[in-house]
């Protein structure tokens, strides 16, 4: 019996790694508008988090396992306790509560992946979140060579067009370019979603021993930056390019005790693909840069920066409640906007101090201020294992995601987005606290 739950609790942990780019998901409701930061739902991967959750709680009573209480749990129960004030306390309670589920839920899924990441094949993890990035990497090469959606409903597929203004298209002097969706949400999630599979791609490869798994994992990670570069989302590009330039000089200061060769073996292929895609790119790659300046949401981004700051004037303490964002703007701080202006602010940082107050934001804080420092501190050691590269590919995995939390919000409100970083940043202080050392942990 004890076999068998093991099992389970493995195929849920790569299946929800597969199935994280999936929008499969039941709406109950919306609470205070219309918007989809106003709803109330489940979705498909919500599932397989609870049973998770639910297997390890039933494999801890079973092995009468002891609750241990570290760094990071102190912090995960503050913030939850943080955000409960603050949904209690929220315009719209209803709406503050379920905030506060998935912030819970998301807490929770950080403290199994942190706890449990000797339980599961590093390799197999790896290989899960990169063969999902490449049925992504398809799906999306599709959607841009088409310029529509491919119709895959039962993926929960956008409906796509470049001609439907509610979609991500760049307007070019001589026509209208559709930006790859992928199954998620907008390009600039599957934009992240690609660059953690294209850096699990270099994980897994370093740990392949057949020429075939190689040239295939090679293959693989091209089309993966193929569409990443098609995305043309900005901020993950820049973010990508940071940390490409971290790894070479990780790999540069420890070349004495990498595998050197096999590293140059990824490396020189990726960068000739690199350069044909960039050339290919090239024209629309420059003019969407060039459009900066007149990007109207460039400047929806501003007005709603000024929201939060006068927000967090206001509600310092405890913000105005989890995922209240957009409700209490359009009933009180600018009320009379088009729906569709309504949107939380594109910088995690702001929104979280908004929706949780200053307390809330410097909880956050204080656990990304000692998850990055703890996981320096490890990456200084002098350590000759192949360890030591994972836990820097997930390091870097959670630099570009700090970086792209001051321009984007999903990370925080999105489905897709939220179990990234927690898994990520679960998996990094997993590696930091316990390597690779199979154990049960309560």
């Amino acid at each position: 019996m004890k076999k068998w739950a093991t099992l389970i609790e493995e195929i849920v942990w790569y299946l929800l790694l597969i199935a994280l780019p999936f929008q499969t998901r039941h709406i109950f409701g919306y609470v205070g508008g219309t918007g989809e930061y106003a709803g109330i739902y489940c979705y498909a991967t919500d599932a397989l988090v609870i049973v998770l959750l639910l297997l390890w709680a039933m494999r801890s009573i079973r092995e009468h396992h002891k609750i241990t209480r570290d760094e990071p749990v102190h912090f995960v129960l503050l913030i939850g306790g943080i955000a409960l004030l603050s949904a209690l306390f929220a315009a719209a309670i209803p709406l503050g509560l379920f905030g506060w589920a998935k912030i819970v839920e998301m807490l929770a899924l950080f403290l199994y992946v942190y706890r449990n990441i000797g339980r599961f094949s590093l390799r197999l993890t790896y290989a899960s979140i990169f063969v999902s990035g490449v049925i992504q990497a398809l799906i999306g090469a599709a959607q841009f060579y088409l310029q529509s959606s491919l119709q895959l409903h039962f993926l929960a597929e956008s409906p796509l067009s470049p001609f439907n203004s509610a979609d991500a298209v760049l307007n070019t002097p001589a026509l209208k370019l559709l930006r790859p969706y992928g199954t998620l949400p907008h390009p600039n999630i599957l934009a992240m979603f690609l660059i953690v599979a294209f850096f699990a791609g270099i994980g897994i490869y370093m740990k392949s021993r057949t020429f075939i798994a190689r040239l295939g994992i090679i293959l693989g990670m091209a089309l993966e930056l193929f569409v990443l570069l098609a995305t043309l989302s900005r901020a993950e590009l820049v973010g990508f390019a940071l940390g490409g330039g971290i790894l070479l000089l990780f790999i540069y200061k420890e070349k004495a005790s990498f595998m050197w060769k096999r590293f140059y073996e990824v490396v020189a292929p990726i960068l000739f693909f690199a350069a044909i895609i960039g050339f290919a790119l090239a024209g629309v790659m420059a003019h969407r840069a060039g459009g900066l300046a007149y990007d109207n949401s460039a400047n929806l981004r501003a007005s709603y920066n000024t929201w939060a700051v006068r927000i967090i004037e206001q509600k310092s303490f405890l913000g105005v409640g989890p995922r209240n964002f957009t409700h209490y703007v359009q009933t009180t701080t600018d009320p009379g906007l088009p729906a569709g202006d309504y949107q939380p602010v594109h910088n995690v940082y702001l929104l979280v101090g908004a929706e949780l107050g200053l307390s809330g934001l410097i909880a956050f804080l204080m656990l990304l201020f000692s998850s990055v420092v703890n996981a320096a501190k490890a990456l200084e050691l002098k350590i000759n294992t192949p360890e030591k590269l994972d836990l820097a590919l997930f390091f870097i995995l959670l630099v570009i995601l700090l970086f792209t939390m001051f321009f984007d919000h999903y990370i925080w409100t999105m489905q897709q987005g939220m179990l990234m970083f927690w898994i990520i940043l679960g998996i990094l202080m997993g590696l930091v606290k316990y390597g690779l050392t199979p154990s049960n942990r309560a």
